[in-house]
């Protein structure tokens, strides 16, 4: 038997194998993959320690001869203890003010001085002052001591701000298994590539010819059956398309499954020669080189108060604008909301402004442009750059921000479509950043392609895109992906709750005791006012305000400017602030009726709190009764509030919203017509024939004679589907041995018909590459025959 175990002060989770009563085996194994990293000795269980003192004198110690301590993988806060006998002065704060802190650095020429720091703020201390010697020691504020000629500054001395660092762990976040996120349910939607849109019945043994295996059991339209082997799962794909909840089911031996593919695929086709005719248009056009990183670049992304994440290190200005091509740049930057998208936006922009260019930053909301207005006079207040803001709010200053646009005199002007109007003019654009694109109207998108002609784009987008369109596309038109979740925050702790007066009244109390604001969405226009009485009646002294699409875009905007605010602290809101603006006091938010929502709804309402080092907690009101399919997503949605697991939870909904933001409201329509797996198949089927590729897809047909399945006894029926699904999209034997290895790794030994099984996909490999039309795989001999000609193996 197997027993995981997380202590607090391992750096992963620990799996025991037991034998009997004695442990067989310990390993660390990673939460993500469940797979086993290495095995240890022994382990202890230890509590939390708490806080640790760091003395001067040990400090000195330790900056005599450099020791890293941000590697221990303990619980702990350091702080210095200043010891008696010392002239200790307190270092100056510099709040960003690096002229400041050199003119400091002059005064102490006859001291050694050291800045501490850890992680990546080594490096980039290191860049801004390479003459001065770092220590990686986790304090916070740094100190002088005269006797010693010996100062010591940190990252919070110099810019005013403490980093949000990542949890000591060296991942960021504990995922779903990988098999949970590809199982199929009963009851789920299924797309059989030859056959159509089927009902997934569940999967069962059967017997042919003495021989057992599992099946896929698909019910079409008219109750017809069809049982696909595991060793066909290939065929089958999970149905999923915008907007569409229950697909028509198709009827087995009609053509008119053949036709609509035609008709998608013919659609693929079309629109994929416009966009390549475009960006080729683009690429022939004369653009601008920026310029390497200046200092002023350096300071800036120093001064950044969180760490990186990986993806925006490696992406830093995004691609770096291609910083010495001098060809137009049109660059999509996807990601969740609080990924980072933002801090990339202001290093681009600022970088164009070194460049001597204007920026130009196009919002859906005027709330939105303040937002953004904000961000960019706080990240840039230290520098010499002009921000401006063209929206409703500016419409007193217009002419004068107008003038300074053409006069050159603005550097970057945050706006909504105010923007795109004929009398805004630039002395010289260079830039222009769009966020949430999608969310423009049509003639805005056609203003856009003009621009994408004109200027370098940088559009944003916090839906995720998926991988496989990521790969057709990225020749096409530059694309990059942030995938990892902010370090530094809380999980959202979430609770199913029943309607219940005091439980929600509690809930919504210790929010506003703690000076925080509220989220109560509630998804129906026509009782939302009767819920706001009930509220009232419950909270008299407190003001709640209703929101929702019905509303004057003007009374909308002023009522959610007014929560930004926090002019009052409770709104009482349909799902429309689920891609709204960012409000880190808002830190509860309770959803009525919680199981009439999809996951990606759910998980990106729950994404509006948390969004900064507050707890923030999320209650998900539902009856007591409910259809199973509804009570599975909140089982999902409540067991996975871990950082990225969430988003992986609702990545496939959320691909689907970004695939269909990418490609338009036509394709959307495709998608419904076959799902957007098969729809993402043809995608890439259609970028390979327009590229000349040739590519042949050779599956043999595979008769099995031996019993080959994962037996209930060995593998929880419920996780059956996804070890199927995974082991045919194999490609590679290597492939094939590792998932072997996973399987021994996580259930034990292997029985004899999950060996005959692993055989089977690497019989199935070698007849793929070796082009055969057929295999039989016996319990002694495997049996290849390709036209007319047999040849037999031994097993």
């Amino acid at each position: 038997s197997i027993v995981d175990l997380f202590p607090p002060e391992a750096p992963y989770p620990i799996r025991v194998e037991f034998a009997d009563d004695t442990v067989y085996s310990l390993r660390y194994f990673h939460p993500e993959t469940q797979r086993s990293i290495n095995h240890i000795q022994s382990t202890q269980l230890l509590p939390d320690i708490g806080e640790r003192t760091l003395t001067i004198d040990e400090f000195i110690k330790n900056i005599d001869i450099p020791v890293i301590l941000d590697n221990v993988r303990l619980p702990i806060t350091y702080r210095l203890l200043i010891g008696e006998g010392y002239d200790f002065g307190a270092t100056t704060a510099f709040v960003g003010d690096l002229s400041m802190f050199r003119d400091k650095l002059a005064q102490l020429k006859q001291y050694r001085v050291f800045i501490s720091g850890v992680g990546d703020e080594i490096d980039k201390l290191h860049k801004l002052f390479p003459d001065i010697e770092m220590v990686s020691l986790p304090i916070e504020e740094g100190f002088i001591l005269h006797e010693l000629k010996l100062a010591v500054f940190t990252y919070y001395d110099i810019f005013g701000k403490k980093r949000v660092r990542p949890p000591s762990h060296p991942y960021q976040s504990v995922g779903i298994p990988i098999d949970d996120m590809k199982c199929l349910h009963k009851g789920d939607y299924v797309v059989h590539i030859d056959y159509g849109i089927a009902q997934f019945d569940g999967i069962t043994n059967i017997e042919v010819e003495g021989k057992r295996y599992d099946a896929f059991l698909l019910r079409f339209r008219d109750g017809d059956r069809l049982y696909v082997p595991v060793e066909k799962m290939h065929m089958i794909q999970k149905y999923s398309a915008p907007g569409v909840v229950k697909p028509t089911l198709s009827k087995l031996g009609s053509p008119l499954w053949e036709l609509r593919k035609k008709r998608a695929k013919s659609g693929i086709y079309k629109f994929m020669q416009e966009l390549l005719q475009l960006y080729a248009e683009r690429e022939m056009l004369k653009g601008h080189a920026f310029p390497p990183d200046t200092e002023w670049q350096m300071e800036l992304e120093a001064s950044f108060p969180y760490e990186e994440t990986p993806d925006q290190l490696y992406e830093e200005t995004p691609d770096q604008l291609k910083v010495m091509e001098e060809i137009k740049r049109d660059m999509l930057v996807c990601g969740e909301v609080g990924f980072g998208k933002t801090e990339l936006a202001v290093r681009a922009a600022f970088k164009a402004v070194m460049a001597y260019k204007q920026v130009a930053i196009l919002v859906p909301t005027t709330i939105l442009a303040e937002q953004h207005y904000n961000t960019f006079k706080e990240r840039l207040a230290r520098f010499p750059v002009k921000v401006e803001m063209l929206s409703r709010f500016t419409k007193s200053r217009e002419r004068e921000i107008l003038a300074g646009l053409r006069d050159g005199i603005i550097d970057i002007v945050i706006g909504t479509h105010r923007l795109l109007r004929d009398d805004v003019k630039f002395k010289d654009l260079g830039l222009v950043i769009i966020d949430e694109e999608h969310r423009f109207g049509v003639r805005q998108k056609e203003r856009f392609k003009r621009l994408r002609k004109e200027v370098d784009v940088l559009s944003l987008s916090a839906t995720p895109i998926p991988r496989t369109l990521y790969m057709a596309l990225h020749n096409i038109r530059a694309l990059s992906v942030l995938e990892t979740p902010p370090p530094g925050r809380l999980p959202i702790i979430t609770q199913v709750i029943p309607w219940d007066t005091n439980l929600i009244r509690r809930a919504m109390g210790f929010e506003l005791s703690r000076d925080g604001q509220v989220y109560f969405v509630h998804n129906r226009i026509e009782t939302i006012y009767v819920l706001h009485d009930i509220l009232k009646r419950w909270l008299p002294d407190v003001e709640i305000r209703v929101a929702h699409g019905r509303l004057k875009p003007k009374e909308l905007e002023k009522i959610m400017l007014d929560f930004h605010h926090k002019r009052f602290p409770v709104l009482l809101s349909t799902n429309i602030i689920g891609s709204g603006i960012d409000i880190p006091t808002v830190n509860t938010i309770i959803i009525h009726n919680a199981h009439m929502f999809g996951i990606a709804d759910l998980h990106q309402l729950r994404g509006r709190v948390g969004r900064g080092d507050v707890q923030a907690y999320c209650y998900l009101v539902v009856p007591k009764s409910m259809p199973s399919r509804a009570r599975r997503r909140l089982t999902a949605i409540l067991k996975h509030t871990e950082l990225g697991a969430g988003f992986k939870l609702a990545l496939k909904d959320l691909e689907i919203r970004g695939a269909g933001n990418i490609l338009g409201r036509e394709q959307h329509g495709y998608m419904n017509m076959i799902g957007y797996d098969l729809y993402l198949k043809l995608l890439e089927e259609v970028v390979h024939e327009l590229r000349g590729d040739r590519v042949v897809e050779h599956e043999p047909k595979i008769t099995l004679k031996v019993d080959a399945y994962f037996p209930d006894d060995y593998v929880p029926p419920e996780l059956k589907s996804g070890l199927y699904r995974r082991l045919n999209e194999i490609k590679l034997k290597s492939e094939v041995d590792t998932f072997e290895d996973e399987l021994r790794d996580r259930f034990g030994s292997l029985p004899q018909e999950v060996r005959n099984l692993l055989d089977v996909v690497r019989w199935r490999l070698r007849a793929k590459r070796e082009a055969m039309d057929e295999i039989v795989i016996g319990d002694e001999y495997v049996t290849f025959r390709k036209k007319g000609v047999r040849r037999v193996r031994k097993r």
